[in-house]
């Protein structure tokens, strides 16, 4: 791994083992009448004593070079050049507590280093007020942080792929949203559950700032598999399958009176229903959609329906 801090072996006089008086003690009661006949008691303990007087030596000797106290150098962090003050190891890489920032910009860090790279805790700013705060591990977001975007887009450490605008806190793995976390948007909305690279994945609850919700599962930052979307006006909710965001599949939906306004399948939002017949000579299930569904013996509307993916 990039950030495990290695040992500098420098040769140093051997340190002199002085042995105590329970060595002495023991060394006296070593006599010829407690040999065995072919004197390996004695031989075996006196290897082992000086193998571990040796082992003690070793340790002794071992001694890291201490890092230099270094300002105003040049250094590159994700494509920005900046003057950086902290510590260096003998090769000359940053290494150690240090602050940086870039020449003639507002982007600032503070935090860890080893080995030339961010490791450990620290804090990344940028000059619009979005920053990284939380663990690194080789110059990536790594473990648990803090982030706010305000750019609307990927942040330099992360081109590849977009990102909320809004607060996230939570887990990173590699340098994305994994493990658990909670994303504030900059639209009131609020999601918290779990993520992979990036996107909404697994399970999760998003609440919605109008008054509505959903919580079930996720994949690929859409609603898939099954879940319960509570409406943000008349309070009723949808229950079931859902398929690319919107109900597909199995599932009830009901008023805000409990009363049921389909009860069955589900195709693109839409309730359908399946029917017995006959096509080409063989007998075929047919899935149609209804165009009224009047439960209770009534025509009811439909409710409204946040099934639009909320915009990040």
């Amino acid at each position: 791994m990039g950030c495990k801090e290695s040992k500098v072996v420098e040769p140093e006089p051997i340190v002199e083992i002085v042995k105590s008086e329970d060595d002495e003690e023991y060394d006296s009661d070593l006599t010829d009448d407690d040999e065995g006949e072919d004197g390996s008691l004695v031989d075996n303990e006196t290897k082992s004593r000086d193998s571990q007087l040796g082992q003690m030596t070793n340790m002794f000797r071992k001694k890291k070079r201490p890092n230099v106290s270094v300002t105003g150098l040049e250094l590159t962090i994700f494509g920005f050049v900046g003057l950086f003050d902290g510590f260096v190891n003998k090769k000359g890489l940053v290494d150690g507590q240090g602050t940086w920032k870039r020449e003639g910009g507002g982007e600032y860090f503070k935090g860890e280093f080893i080995k030339g790279k961010i490791c450990g805790n620290g804090k990344f700013t940028f000059s619009d007020g979005s920053y990284y705060d939380g663990n690194w591990l080789d110059n990536k977001k790594h473990g648990y942080g803090k982030e706010k975007n305000m750019q609307g887009s990927s942040m330099a450490w992360d081109t590849e792929d977009r990102e909320y605008m809004g607060i996230y806190e939570g887990e990173f793995i590699d340098g994305k949203r994994q493990g658990q976390g909670k994303q504030l948007f900059m639209n009131g909305d609020i999601y918290e559950g779990s993520w992979l690279k990036n996107r909404k994945h697994g399970k999760g609850k998003f609440i919605y700032k109008s008054g509505g919700s959903y919580e079930g599962d996720y994949q690929n930052d859409e609603r898939n598999g099954n879940g319960k979307l509570i409406y943000p006006l008349d309070g009723g909710f949808y229950e079931g399958e859902f398929m690319d965001g919107i109900p597909n599949g199995k599932g009830i939906e009901k008023r805000r009176d409990d009363t049921i306004y389909h009860d069955g399948i589900w195709i693109n939002g839409v309730p359908s229903r399946i029917s017995d017949q006959r096509i080409d000579g063989k007998n075929s299930k047919v899935i149609d959609p209804i165009v009224q569904c009047a439960p209770h013996g009534r025509n009811m509307p439909d409710p409204p329906k946040p099934w639009s993916k909320p915009a990040p």
